[in-house]
């Protein structure tokens, strides 16, 4: 809910350009509520405007259809024959109605001017979708790359320490890299290092972060442990961000430069977060 609403603030409150591109990128951006920018002027909410502004049958269509793909792929993870029992064939049929019907139901929406979920508009711009396409596969190789270790190696306590402290030695040394970065340097010098080297203390993390919840839980409690670290991972980007928005906003406030919003100065609050 917080990212596509964060998306939209910044399209319609900035003009298009580098100062959009930059709230859209991974830069701290820090938003207070009495600072928002004020809304264009609505309708009254009511009833009818609930039930006819928003998309339910693209939700319903789009969320059973993802709901089943998950299912039968969580089902035929122990036995691929698993695929063949008449309760999945039954829903991998409903999710492959449910496809074209989405499609279908969206380009009725657009057509006649109605809010659409994905509008099939949104696909024709080819670069946005290979880059969701490239992510879809990035992901999914990812996660599958975590879980398979976890189950190939890591079989002693001493290789897990030994591998989560050489990894996040190596993590450290990526912040510091851009810490003494000059801007006017090929991209190829420092951030590429800096980029290459960062996650590797997260994957490493996350793998022997299963294996643990695996040892030291019941089946009974390792959905729980799971989901408390996942939701205390989410809610270090959240610190992280508003730490190093402080930081960052506090050294260029507190620099010898004159114009704070200069490159010059922009660049003095990054090196100190660093």
């Amino acid at each position: 809910m917080c990212l596509p609403t964060a998306f939209s603030i910044l399209t319609d409150s900035m003009p298009a350009g580098r100062r959009q591109n930059i709230g859209n990128g991974p830069d701290p951006c820090n938003f207070e509520l009495f600072k928002l920018p004020k809304d264009a002027e609505r309708g009254p909410i009511s009833w009818h405007r609930f039930s006819s502004d928003i998309d339910w049958v693209g939700i319903v269509l789009s969320s059973a259809c993802l709901g089943i793909i998950s299912y039968v792929f969580a089902t035929i993870t122990d036995s691929p024959s698993n695929i063949g029992t008449p309760e999945n064939i039954a829903l991998l049929c409903a999710a492959g109605i449910m496809i074209p019907a989405f499609w279908i139901w969206m380009n009725w929406r657009e057509k006649n001017g109605k809010p659409a979920l994905i509008p099939n508009s949104l696909w024709k711009k080819t670069a946005f979708a290979s880059v969701c396409a490239m992510v879809l596969l990035s992901w999914a190789v990812l996660n599958g790359m975590e879980t398979i270790l976890s189950l190939l190696t890591f079989s002693s306590s001493l290789a897990r320490n030994h591998l989560v402290l050489v990894s996040t030695v190596l993590s450290a040394g990526s912040p510091l890299l851009m810490a003494i970065i000059n801007p006017s340097w090929s991209w190829w010098y420092c951030a590429f290092w800096a980029m290459l080297l960062g996650p590797l203390s997260t994957d490493v993390i996350f793998t022997v972060a299963n294996l643990i919840i695996t040892d030291a839980f019941t089946p009974k409690t390792q959905g729980l442990a799971g989901a408390v670290f996942n939701t205390i991972a989410q809610f270090g980007t959240s610190i992280g961000l508003t730490i190093f928005a402080i930081i960052s906003a506090g050294v260029t406030q507190g620099s010898i430069y004159s114009s704070k919003g200069s490159p010059e100065a922009l660049v003095t609050g990054y090196r100190a977060v660093f």
